[in-house]
């Protein structure tokens, strides 16, 4: 039984991890199509097209392109500013991963 709970345990840890960097990244996103000039409305409208990941919305599309962007590249560019944060995450990963497989 205490065997069964910690691999749940490490498991839905890992997954947590997992949906705070997708967080993390699509945070980003939003934070290199606006900046402080943006009214709270229109952050709020992108916030909401970006983390609902509405890629094909042609808003996005426009928002992009008003930025010269692509999906891949805002989501390079907000992974490369998002680093630290990113790696952070990857190591509490890797540490459930390391207890997963002790146990």
């Amino acid at each position: 039984m205490f065997l069964a709970e910690k691999i749940f345990q490490c498991i839905w840890w890992m997954r947590r991890y997992e949906t705070q960097k997708r967080s993390v990244i699509l945070e980003g996103m939003v934070g290199h199509l606006t900046d402080y000039t943006t009214k709270e409305s229109q952050r709020h409208a992108i916030r909401t097209l970006i983390l609902g990941q509405m890629w094909s919305e042609q808003d996005v599309i426009d928002l992009f392109k008003k930025n010269g962007h692509t999906t891949e590249s805002l989501l390079e560019a907000a992974m490369s500013n998002c680093n630290e944060k990113l790696i952070k995450l990857d190591q509490q990963i890797a540490l459930r991963t390391k207890t997963l497989t002790q146990l």
